[in-house]
């Protein structure tokens, strides 16, 4: 082969064609360097672009994550800060799947002890409507003033939040007391922890029910039991470093993942704040709101007309071992998709 505008050709001298040789060779080499200049001038010039879009005058300086949560706080006080991110959670759902088994593999079934089942019906019952901090569900259950409490022997204020982890919160919104404070990529990681007593009763009767219906396949009933959000700092450099637009940078680069990822993982520092909130309607009070509507096909909003109207919940009810069982292995079941 030879360079660019000139080809290698016999001169008949091998000095003189030697010298040919190495000056096309040195030309490639030349127009591939200022090839790949332009490629990455175009990509810092891109990033420079991304840069200047991260900067806003937002008087925000904390939102959570805008792919799961609209909170936001313009305020650096842990008092502001909570009553923007400690509302109850959003994701608070009870829910409902049937399973069929069916031949091997099929398409979009689960694998599970070795056999291959297909989704029949899936829904969520949305419980956010009866969901509040766990003291103020205590006081309103106990007629009493709010006050702290306890859940699992660790102590609570009156929002429900931890108080080892609200005293950590003051430090991290604190520049004299925290490195963090000044460490643009920390993140404050809410885990709000839901419990709802005695669930397993309603989610016994919840079954029996569809097998009365008629539904002979495996029935999975679960709920959330803890909603996360993370919240970031509104400020350029960490606006920028979250941004898609680097990231289909750093992708384009080739080589940016091997400085990006690291630095992510040093800095990017996670604070958990822990926050308890309770579902504060018991399950005979809810069992009758959607009995009716419950079916062989999953929830019939117009209710089932097929069988007799069920009776109030039952108790000390038990359910057949491959419900139980698909329960404690979900995750096996979920990470053996057939495509």
């Amino acid at each position: 082969g030879g360079g660019t505008g000139a080809t290698v050709g016999g001169t008949g001298l091998w000095f003189l064609d030697k010298d040919l040789a190495n000056r096309m060779q040195v030309q490639d080499e030349a127009v591939l360097f200022l090839l790949l200049l332009i490629y990455f001038l175009t990509l810092i010039f891109s990033g420079a672009v991304a840069y200047r879009q991260a900067k806003n005058r937002s008087p925000v300086h904390f939102y959570a994550d805008p792919r799961y949560d609209s909170a936001a706080s313009e305020d650096k006080d842990p008092e502001s800060f909570l009553e923007a991110f400690n509302q109850r959670p959003n994701n608070a759902y009870l829910r409902i799947t049937g399973y069929s088994p069916t031949y091997q593999d099929a398409p979009g079934s689960v694998r599970w002890r070795g056999t291959s089942y297909l989704v029949d019906f899936t829904f969520s019952l949305d419980l956010s409507s009866w969901v509040m901090p766990e003291p103020i569900a205590r006081s309103v259950q106990r007629g009493q003033g709010v006050a702290t409490s306890e859940v699992d022997g660790q102590e609570m204020n009156e929002n429900g939040v931890n108080l080892a982890d609200l005293a950590e919160l003051h430090n991290f919104l604190d520049p004299g007391r925290s490195s963090q404070a000044h460490n643009d990529m920390a993140i404050v990681e809410m885990r709000k922890y839901l419990s709802w007593a005695n669930w397993e009763e309603l989610a016994t009767n919840i079954k029996w029910r569809m097998r009365h219906c008629g539904f002979t396949g495996v029935i999975h009933v679960d709920r959330t039991d803890c909603d996360v959000i993370n919240v970031y700092k509104n400020t350029q450099w960490a606006n920028f470093m979250h941004s898609k637009t680097l990231k289909v940078i750093i992708a384009l680069s080739v080589v940016g993942w091997l400085v990006y990822a690291p630095y992510m993982w040093w800095r990017c520092s996670r604070l958990s704040i822990r926050s308890y909130h309770r579902v504060d309607i018991t399950i005979d009070e809810y069992w009758p709101l959607i009995a009716e509507h419950i079916g062989i096909h999953g929830f019939e909003s117009m209710g089932v007309d097929s069988v007799p109207r069920p009776g109030p919940l039952s108790r000390g009810l038990t359910v057949p071992a491959e419900d139980i069982s698909w329960t404690d292995d979900e995750g096996d079941a979920d990470n053996e998709h057939t495509h």
